[in-house]
Protein backbone atom coordinates (compact mmCIF):
# COMPACT_ATOMS: atom_id res chain seq x y z
CA UNK A 1 0.00 0.00 0.00
CA UNK A 2 2.69 2.24 1.05
CA UNK A 3 4.92 1.82 -1.93
CA UNK A 4 1.59 2.57 -4.44
CA UNK A 5 1.14 5.78 -2.36
CA UNK A 6 4.80 6.53 -3.19
CA UNK A 7 4.31 5.85 -7.05
CA UNK A 8 1.27 7.92 -7.01
CA UNK A 9 2.71 10.68 -5.30
CA UNK A 10 5.96 10.27 -8.27
CA UNK A 11 3.58 10.38 -11.17
CA UNK A 12 1.36 13.16 -10.28
CA UNK A 13 4.84 15.35 -9.21
CA UNK A 14 6.15 13.89 -13.04
CA UNK A 15 8.50 12.20 -11.99
CA UNK A 16 11.05 11.39 -14.87
CA UNK A 17 14.98 10.30 -14.41
CA UNK A 18 15.25 9.78 -18.30
CA UNK A 19 14.15 13.48 -19.58
CA UNK A 20 14.07 14.22 -22.92
CA UNK A 21 17.66 14.89 -25.08
CA UNK A 22 16.01 17.97 -26.87
CA UNK A 23 13.39 19.56 -26.43
CA UNK A 24 10.40 21.57 -28.88
CA UNK A 25 8.89 24.64 -27.54
CA UNK A 26 5.93 23.20 -26.61
CA UNK A 27 7.04 20.44 -24.13
CA UNK A 28 9.79 23.37 -22.57
CA UNK A 29 6.34 25.53 -22.15
CA UNK A 30 4.52 22.35 -20.73
CA UNK A 31 7.36 21.66 -18.40
CA UNK A 32 7.54 25.37 -16.95
CA UNK A 33 3.48 25.10 -16.75
CA UNK A 34 3.78 21.43 -15.18
CA UNK A 35 6.35 22.54 -12.31
CA UNK A 36 4.02 25.85 -12.00
CA UNK A 37 1.00 23.42 -10.86
CA UNK A 38 -0.45 24.78 -13.93
CA UNK A 39 -1.67 21.75 -14.62
CA UNK A 40 -4.78 22.25 -17.80
CA UNK A 41 -2.24 24.81 -19.41
CA UNK A 42 0.65 22.09 -19.23
CA UNK A 43 -1.18 19.48 -20.68
CA UNK A 44 -2.49 21.55 -23.58
CA UNK A 45 1.27 22.35 -24.53
CA UNK A 46 2.26 18.74 -24.30
CA UNK A 47 -0.46 17.66 -26.20
CA UNK A 48 0.85 20.17 -28.99
CA UNK A 49 3.98 18.53 -28.26
CA UNK A 50 3.15 15.06 -28.75
CA UNK A 51 1.11 15.94 -31.64
CA UNK A 52 4.27 18.15 -33.21
CA UNK A 53 7.97 17.07 -33.11
CA UNK A 54 7.39 15.41 -29.70
CA UNK A 55 5.60 12.88 -31.04
CA UNK A 56 8.27 10.27 -29.90
CA UNK A 57 9.57 11.88 -27.25
CA UNK A 58 8.82 9.49 -24.26
CA UNK A 59 9.23 12.18 -21.52
CA UNK A 60 6.52 14.15 -23.31
CA UNK A 61 4.11 11.34 -23.35
CA UNK A 62 5.52 10.89 -19.19
CA UNK A 63 4.47 14.48 -18.57
CA UNK A 64 1.41 14.52 -20.47
CA UNK A 65 -0.01 11.73 -18.27
CA UNK A 66 1.14 12.96 -15.12
CA UNK A 67 -0.85 16.02 -16.01
CA UNK A 68 -3.88 14.11 -17.50
CA UNK A 69 -3.58 12.70 -13.77
CA UNK A 70 -3.66 16.00 -11.70
CA UNK A 71 -6.88 16.67 -13.58
CA UNK A 72 -8.29 13.10 -12.93
CA UNK A 73 -8.62 12.09 -16.34
CA UNK A 74 -7.17 8.78 -16.15
CA UNK A 75 -8.46 6.89 -19.09
CA UNK A 76 -6.48 9.49 -21.23
CA UNK A 77 -3.25 9.28 -19.03
CA UNK A 78 -3.22 5.49 -19.17
CA UNK A 79 -3.37 5.97 -22.71
CA UNK A 80 0.03 8.20 -22.81
CA UNK A 81 1.71 5.64 -20.39
CA UNK A 82 1.32 2.98 -22.48
CA UNK A 83 2.38 5.26 -25.23
CA UNK A 84 5.46 6.09 -23.47
CA UNK A 85 5.96 2.03 -22.75
CA UNK A 86 5.70 1.34 -26.45
CA UNK A 87 8.63 4.28 -27.47
CA UNK A 88 10.62 3.58 -24.20
CA UNK A 89 10.33 0.25 -22.91
CA UNK A 90 13.35 -0.87 -21.15
CA UNK A 91 14.35 2.34 -18.60
CA UNK A 92 14.07 3.66 -15.12
CA UNK A 93 11.14 5.89 -16.78
CA UNK A 94 9.34 2.07 -17.82
CA UNK A 95 9.62 0.71 -14.68
CA UNK A 96 7.26 4.37 -13.18
CA UNK A 97 4.92 4.14 -15.83
CA UNK A 98 4.53 0.34 -15.37
CA UNK A 99 3.72 0.71 -11.58
CA UNK A 100 1.55 3.69 -12.55
CA UNK A 101 -0.47 1.65 -14.82
CA UNK A 102 -0.59 -1.35 -12.61
CA UNK A 103 -1.91 1.33 -9.42
CA UNK A 104 -4.52 3.21 -12.13
CA UNK A 105 -6.06 0.31 -13.62
CA UNK A 106 -6.54 -2.10 -10.56
CA UNK A 107 -7.21 0.36 -7.85
CA UNK A 108 -10.40 -0.13 -5.95
CA UNK A 109 -12.23 3.82 -6.63
CA UNK A 110 -9.88 5.39 -8.99
CA UNK A 111 -11.02 8.64 -10.00
CA UNK A 112 -12.35 8.28 -13.65
CA UNK A 113 -13.79 10.25 -16.32
CA UNK A 114 -17.01 9.04 -18.72
CA UNK A 115 -14.70 7.56 -20.95
CA UNK A 116 -12.96 4.80 -18.35
CA UNK A 117 -16.06 4.14 -16.77
CA UNK A 118 -17.58 2.74 -20.29
CA UNK A 119 -14.31 0.94 -20.57
CA UNK A 120 -14.42 -0.59 -17.64
CA UNK A 121 -18.37 -1.49 -18.29
CA UNK A 122 -17.70 -2.22 -21.65
CA UNK A 123 -18.09 -6.33 -21.23
CA UNK A 124 -21.05 -6.11 -18.77
CA UNK A 125 -22.98 -3.21 -20.48
CA UNK A 126 -24.57 -3.35 -24.18
CA UNK A 127 -22.75 -0.27 -26.18
CA UNK A 128 -24.62 3.02 -25.97
CA UNK A 129 -27.13 3.71 -28.38
CA UNK A 130 -27.02 6.45 -30.96
CA UNK A 131 -29.76 8.10 -28.76
CA UNK A 132 -27.08 7.57 -25.58
CA UNK A 133 -24.33 8.93 -27.94
CA UNK A 134 -26.08 11.83 -28.51
CA UNK A 135 -26.59 13.05 -25.35
CA UNK A 136 -23.15 12.22 -23.99
CA UNK A 137 -21.79 13.90 -20.85
CA UNK A 138 -18.61 16.39 -21.70
CA UNK A 139 -15.93 16.29 -19.81
CA UNK A 140 -14.74 19.84 -19.85
CA UNK A 141 -14.85 20.98 -16.06
CA UNK A 142 -13.83 24.61 -15.73
CA UNK A 143 -15.94 27.35 -13.77
CA UNK A 144 -16.37 29.84 -16.72
CA UNK A 145 -16.17 32.28 -13.75
CA UNK A 146 -12.49 30.88 -13.59
CA UNK A 147 -11.56 32.06 -16.89
CA UNK A 148 -9.91 34.95 -18.39
CA UNK A 149 -11.94 38.15 -18.02
CA UNK A 150 -12.71 39.73 -21.20
CA UNK A 151 -11.62 43.98 -20.80
CA UNK A 152 -14.31 46.21 -21.56
CA UNK A 153 -14.20 49.05 -24.33
CA UNK A 154 -16.44 51.66 -25.41
CA UNK A 155 -16.11 53.65 -28.12
CA UNK A 156 -17.32 57.70 -27.96
CA UNK A 157 -16.44 59.05 -31.30
CA UNK A 158 -17.91 59.80 -34.23
CA UNK A 159 -19.57 57.85 -36.49
CA UNK A 160 -17.97 58.11 -40.65
CA UNK A 161 -21.38 59.32 -41.34
CA UNK A 162 -20.81 61.98 -39.16
CA UNK A 163 -17.23 62.66 -39.60
CA UNK A 164 -18.13 63.27 -43.57
CA UNK A 165 -20.51 66.06 -42.62
CA UNK A 166 -17.62 68.24 -41.28
CA UNK A 167 -15.11 70.50 -43.58
CA UNK A 168 -11.75 70.00 -44.46
CA UNK A 169 -9.93 72.29 -41.66
CA UNK A 170 -12.54 70.20 -38.80
CA UNK A 171 -11.37 67.32 -40.20
CA UNK A 172 -7.81 67.83 -40.10
CA UNK A 173 -7.79 69.35 -36.60
CA UNK A 174 -9.48 65.42 -35.30
CA UNK A 175 -6.56 63.84 -37.02
CA UNK A 176 -4.86 63.03 -33.38
CA UNK A 177 -7.65 62.65 -31.89
CA UNK A 178 -9.10 59.67 -34.42
CA UNK A 179 -4.97 58.35 -34.83
CA UNK A 180 -5.45 57.97 -30.99
CA UNK A 181 -8.59 56.18 -31.07
CA UNK A 182 -7.46 53.62 -33.88
CA UNK A 183 -4.61 52.68 -31.46
CA UNK A 184 -6.96 52.15 -28.62
CA UNK A 185 -9.15 49.91 -30.74
CA UNK A 186 -6.10 48.04 -32.17
CA UNK A 187 -4.61 47.83 -28.70
CA UNK A 188 -7.61 46.39 -27.36
CA UNK A 189 -7.96 44.14 -30.20
CA UNK A 190 -4.48 42.85 -29.39
CA UNK A 191 -5.70 42.38 -25.55
CA UNK A 192 -8.90 40.29 -26.74
CA UNK A 193 -6.71 38.12 -28.81
CA UNK A 194 -4.54 37.22 -25.63
CA UNK A 195 -7.10 36.80 -23.89
CA UNK A 196 -9.75 34.12 -26.21
CA UNK A 197 -6.33 32.24 -26.46
CA UNK A 198 -5.62 32.19 -22.52
CA UNK A 199 -9.18 30.93 -22.95
CA UNK A 200 -9.28 28.04 -25.43
CA UNK A 201 -5.52 26.94 -23.75
CA UNK A 202 -7.50 26.01 -20.64
CA UNK A 203 -10.92 24.88 -22.13
CA UNK A 204 -9.77 23.17 -25.09
CA UNK A 205 -6.51 21.36 -22.63
CA UNK A 206 -10.02 19.07 -21.25
CA UNK A 207 -11.83 17.93 -24.60
CA UNK A 208 -10.48 14.21 -25.13
CA UNK A 209 -7.98 13.62 -27.46
CA UNK A 210 -8.32 10.21 -27.97
CA UNK A 211 -10.33 7.50 -27.46
CA UNK A 212 -9.98 5.07 -23.47
CA UNK A 213 -9.01 1.40 -24.54
CA UNK A 214 -11.85 -0.96 -25.08
CA UNK A 215 -13.86 2.57 -26.29
CA UNK A 216 -15.08 2.22 -29.97
CA UNK A 217 -15.03 5.32 -32.48
CA UNK A 218 -19.00 6.06 -32.24
CA UNK A 219 -18.67 6.38 -28.20
CA UNK A 220 -15.57 8.56 -28.45
CA UNK A 221 -16.65 10.51 -31.29
CA UNK A 222 -20.31 11.53 -29.08
CA UNK A 223 -17.91 12.40 -26.39
CA UNK A 224 -15.70 14.18 -27.92
CA UNK A 225 -18.33 16.37 -30.13
CA UNK A 226 -20.29 16.99 -26.24
CA UNK A 227 -17.18 18.10 -25.37
CA UNK A 228 -16.32 20.52 -28.38
CA UNK A 229 -20.10 22.40 -28.33
CA UNK A 230 -19.46 22.76 -24.65
CA UNK A 231 -15.98 24.24 -25.15
CA UNK A 232 -17.56 26.15 -28.28
CA UNK A 233 -20.26 27.75 -25.76
CA UNK A 234 -17.62 28.52 -23.37
CA UNK A 235 -15.88 30.45 -25.90
CA UNK A 236 -18.48 32.14 -27.84
CA UNK A 237 -18.05 35.16 -25.92
CA UNK A 238 -14.56 35.82 -26.72
CA UNK A 239 -15.16 35.71 -30.27
CA UNK A 240 -18.54 37.86 -30.09
CA UNK A 241 -15.99 40.51 -28.66
CA UNK A 242 -13.19 40.09 -30.71
CA UNK A 243 -15.86 40.56 -34.19
CA UNK A 244 -17.05 43.82 -32.59
CA UNK A 245 -14.13 45.12 -31.74
CA UNK A 246 -12.57 44.10 -34.57
CA UNK A 247 -15.84 46.78 -36.38
CA UNK A 248 -14.32 49.20 -33.90
CA UNK A 249 -10.82 48.93 -35.56
CA UNK A 250 -12.43 49.70 -39.28
CA UNK A 251 -14.11 52.50 -38.12
CA UNK A 252 -11.14 54.12 -36.70
CA UNK A 253 -9.09 53.31 -39.54
CA UNK A 254 -11.57 54.67 -41.82
CA UNK A 255 -11.91 58.05 -39.59
CA UNK A 256 -8.13 58.39 -39.65
CA UNK A 257 -7.68 57.82 -43.31
CA UNK A 258 -10.26 60.23 -44.05
CA UNK A 259 -8.82 63.00 -41.34
CA UNK A 260 -5.53 62.20 -42.94
CA UNK A 261 -6.71 62.92 -46.36
CA UNK A 262 -8.44 65.91 -45.16
CA UNK A 263 -4.74 67.52 -43.44
CA UNK A 264 -2.97 66.80 -46.82
CA UNK A 265 -5.67 68.97 -48.46
CA UNK A 266 -6.14 71.38 -46.28
CA UNK A 267 -1.90 71.97 -45.88
CA UNK A 268 -1.86 72.60 -49.92
CA UNK A 269 -4.27 75.43 -49.35
CA UNK A 270 -2.07 76.91 -46.78
CA UNK A 271 0.88 79.22 -46.37
CA UNK A 272 3.92 77.01 -45.54
CA UNK A 273 4.43 78.29 -41.60
CA UNK A 274 0.81 77.49 -40.82
CA UNK A 275 0.50 74.17 -42.20
CA UNK A 276 -0.78 71.59 -39.92
CA UNK A 277 2.55 69.59 -38.90
CA UNK A 278 4.70 72.74 -39.36
CA UNK A 279 6.83 73.02 -42.89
Amino acid sequence: MLRHAVVRALVLMGFCLSPALSYSREYEKGLAAFQSGHNAEAAAYFLAAVRGADAQNPAARYYLASAFLRLSRVDEALHEFHTCLELKPDNEMASYCHQAIQYYEKAATPKLSPAAVFQNNALITPAPSSMEQAHAVPEIKIDPGKLPKIPSYTYAGPSIAEVQTWDYRRQADYLDCAQESYDLAVNQMDRLTSCRRRAEMAVNSQVPGQKAYGEDEAAFKARYDASARQAGDLLAPYKVAEEKQAGFVDLTRAITEMCTSAAGGFNKHMPTGCRRGGP
